[in-house]
């Protein structure tokens, strides 16, 4: 009996040596999460932590994991996620050069269309092999001359009306929607709904004048209250408006002893800019239209007798996404989110589009109380998830046929996209796929890792409401994700 006794103590011993490396590992990482939690710049704030074996679905790791924190753009992970299962990885946007009326004599008795599907690639020069907007706009007016017209009787009309008019989710700040990053979402998007203000700077103090904007603003006054501030002190101008508006607000400072500093700000109204662009490319090849440029607000009795004059195809939906999710665009995240909604819900709008996205993670799986989405981005600061509730997610999508596509869309630590300059000469470089979210005190990251035995987990880091500034944060939450990445 004794013997039996000292065999039973002697195999759990055993099996407890088995998993030692893991568990203490994982005991380590907790320990890290625990000593950052109990910081004092830590004292109003909430640090969460969730890591789960793709191979078990097991929890590994959970500090304060299900409690819900602000994810910053970690959204975007579950709006592209979920795009890729609803629209297909090889989903193409289609933007269309239209007319009606009739051609006769070179003389078109009609207007010309550009009807949008919510393309948020269109005209951007992220896409290798598709023109940007310059050559864009030069390649519909060859087309139009192509179809023999050299006069149009009508105006050249953006239809963007496969989205709601509201462009802006209800609850993003008004700090931000002037800005290129929070850029409205029109069904008809253009150069990534964004323009150029160049300044130069001179010394320290002085007003910055404004130099120029790329692409032209017509019929719209800028307040410029801009001063130049030290040297190399960089982007610290803000600029307010507001989408359809015409008045321009810019405040902040640039740096001193510069000639053409500029900063980005969102598009007014990029559909109009659409129509513009074109009529004046068309007057430059001796083809005038009588009407002024104009957007459509709702759908005309035209829309099903129009003839199409060109098809211009997007990039693949996952390539449109590894631009989202490497580089964080916003507009990305909100036209697809919008898309979904058109997909599922017959309906071009936030609120469609949060229901198709929702709708589809609880149909693979996660539970969904709890997680608060007003958008796609994650730029609302009213948006809540679980730090367990993303790393669920990330592991059930693992389990999905589309799973290496929406893997490869994601930043590697060290090396690419928004995490780049972090983890670098560590276990971490090169070996985590990792989406970064930032918004005012707040700071996340969710990803994918592999332990050094080569077994992969998900997992998802959420910081909210320190005290200290983002960069002393991220250097903290980085020792704990080297420390995850150093896992046996």
């Amino acid at each position: 009996m004794c013997k039996i006794f000292f065999l039973i103590l002697f195999l759990l011993g055993f099996i407890n040596l088995i998993s030692y490396g893991q568990s203490e590992m994982g005991y380590s990482i907790s320990q890290e999460v625990v000593k950052l939690s109990n910081d004092p710049i830590m004292s109003y704030g909430q640090l969460g932590l969730s890591i789960q074996s793709l191979k078990t679905g097991k929890e590994i790791v959970s500090e304060n994991a299900v409690k819900n924190m602000s994810p910053a753009s970690n959204l975007k992970l579950l709006t592209t996620a979920a795009a890729l299962k609803i629209l297909g990885e090889n989903y193409v946007f289609k933007t269309l050069l239209e007319y009606d009326g009739e051609i006769k004599d070179s003389i078109l008795s009609g207007n010309i269309y550009i009807t949008g599907s919510g393309d948020p690639s269109l005209g951007s020069d992220r896409y290798k092999g598709y023109p940007g907007m310059e050559d864009l706009i030069n390649l519909w007016t060859k087309k139009i001359k192509e179809a023999g017209i050299k006069k149009i009787n009508g105006a050249v009309i953006a239809d963007p009306t496969i989205f709601e008019q509201n462009t802006i989710p209800d609850h993003w700040p008004w700090g931000d929607i002037g800005n290129y990053y929070g850029a409205g979402v029109f069904g008809l998007n253009i150069n990534e709904n964004l323009y150029r203000i160049y300044f130069k700077g001179t010394f320290p103090g002085d007003s910055a004048r404004v130099v120029k904007i790329n692409p032209e603003l017509k019929e719209t006054t800028i307040v410029n209250e801009v001063m130049t501030g030290a040297a190399g002190s960089g982007d610290n101008a803000y600029i307010y408006s507001s989408p359809n508006s015409n008045y321009i607000y810019i405040r902040g400072t640039i740096p001193a002893n510069t000639d053409q500093f500029s900063i980005r700000g969102a598009l007014p109204n990029p559909p109009l800019l659409c129509a513009n662009l074109l009529t004046t490319a068309l007057l430059n090849l001796k083809i005038r239209t009588e009407g002024k440029p104009a957007v459509l607000l709702k759908v005309n009795a035209t829309k099903l007798s129009r003839k199409i004059i060109y098809t211009h195809n997007s990039p693949l939906l996952k390539d449109i996404v590894k631009q989202t999710n490497m580089n964080s665009i916003n507009l990305n995240a909100e036209a697809i989110l919008k898309t979904c909604g058109v997909k599922k819900n017959k309906q071009g709008s936030v609120e469609a589009g949060i229901k198709a996205v929702q709708g589809q993670w609880k149909q693979m799986g996660l539970e969904t109380n709890g997680w608060f989405m007003y958008d796609g981005s994650g730029l609302s600061p009213n948006n809540g998830i679980s730090a367990s509730q993303l790393a669920k997610a990330l592991y059930l999508y693992s389990k999905d046929s589309s799973f290496n596509s929406f893997y490869a869309t994601l930043p590697v630590m060290g090396q690419s996209g928004t995490v780049t300059r972090i983890g670098k000469g560590t276990a971490a470089d090169g070996n985590m796929r990792v989406k970064s979210g930032t918004l005012t005190k707040v700071i996340c990251y969710s990803g994918y890792f592999k332990s050094k035995s080569g077994e992969m987990y998900s997992f998802s880091l959420l910081a909210n409401n320190y005290t200290c500034s983002n960069a002393a944060m991220i250097s903290r939450l980085e020792k704990i994700m080297i420390k995850m990445a150093e896992m046996p």
